[in-house]
């Protein structure tokens, strides 16, 4: 039970990779289904030291799900995530891909990862990283160490 309730927010974030906004101005993709169409806001301590929003402008979600189980989400994927104290934002391209299975993923390409405070990974939450690159969760669990490519912190950027 415990473990699941560790991964929750990890998958979620996975999910939120390819959050979709109302107004969804993107191309369709083939086989894509949208996700979320209404903006997420976490409390101060959740992601950030301060409250953050976080709204899909654009976006699709599953291309595919194969054989094996491992399904491919995909963009395009357009995200806006604001600091709700001084109302500074970043839109940033979250497209991927991403490739989950089970409790594994491997996010591909450009993509974000919502660490929450109390949930193992290194580094620790709370913090949002936008990266681009390759980045391996196992057992819903995120690792700098396993990543390559750039990762920016969102909440530093945000609280200037």
């Amino acid at each position: 039970m415990l473990r699941k309730l560790m991964l929750v927010p990890i998958l979620g974030a996975i999910a939120l990779l390819l959050i979709v906004g109302s107004a969804s101005a993107a191309p369709k993709v083939p086989k894509g289904e949208p996700i979320f169409d209404e903006p997420v806001t976490f409390p101060a301590g959740q992601l950030c030291n301060f409250a953050v929003t976080l709204q899909g402008i654009s976006g699709q979600a599953v291309r595919t799900t194969l054989p094996d189980g491992t399904t491919i989400l995909t963009g395009p994927a357009v995200i806006t995530i604001t600091n709700e104290t001084n109302e500074l934002s970043t839109t940033l391209n979250i497209s991927g891909p991403t490739f989950t299975s089970g409790d594994d993923a491997i996010l591909t390409g450009p993509a974000i990862i919502l660490l929450f405070p109390g949930v193992p990974s290194n580094p620790a939450g709370p913090r949002i990283l936008a990266t681009t690159g390759r980045a391996t969760l196992v057992d819903g669990v995120f690792d700098i160490d396993t990543f390559t490519g750039k990762t920016q912190n969102v909440c530093e950027q945000l609280a200037e």
